[in-house]
């Protein structure tokens, strides 16, 4: 049974907005992909995206089925990453980042919404 939860997605137009997703791990959910373009209401992209839920940020881009983005986020929680906080990682800890994301999604790191090297704070 899905563990459905209502979570923030952040966006670039229009600040958080609140979704309906399925929790998939403790720092990870999946819910649908929004529109997001200036001057435009919110509505559904179609298709689903991997949400870092402390922060709401969209981890993915394009369309991915729903078990390749469960398994992303099984492999995410593997990583050596504090999850609970989004800090400045180093470059190892980046690497292993987009090595994941590449090795479960076939993408190139090009493709990527969120990069953990684009937020500041400190990884402890």
């Amino acid at each position: 049974m899905p563990n459905l939860i209502t979570l923030g997605m952040q966006t670039a137009y229009h600040d958080t907005v609140l979704m309906r997703g399925e929790k998939v791990t403790e720092h990870f959910a999946i819910a649908p992909a929004l529109t997001d373009i200036q001057h435009t209401p919110v509505g559904l992209a179609g298709g689903m995206r991997l949400v870092h839920l402390p922060t709401g940020l969209v981890m993915t881009s394009g369309d991915f089925p729903v078990e390749k983005l469960r398994e992303l986020a099984a492999a995410l929680e593997d990583l050596p990453l504090r999850w609970d906080v989004l800090g400045l990682y180093s470059i190892e800890q980046a690497r292993l980042f987009w090595t994941t994301y590449a090795r479960v999604l076939g993408e190139s790191f090009g493709h990527m919404v969120f990069s953990p090297l684009n937020h500041g704070g400190e990884q402890r």
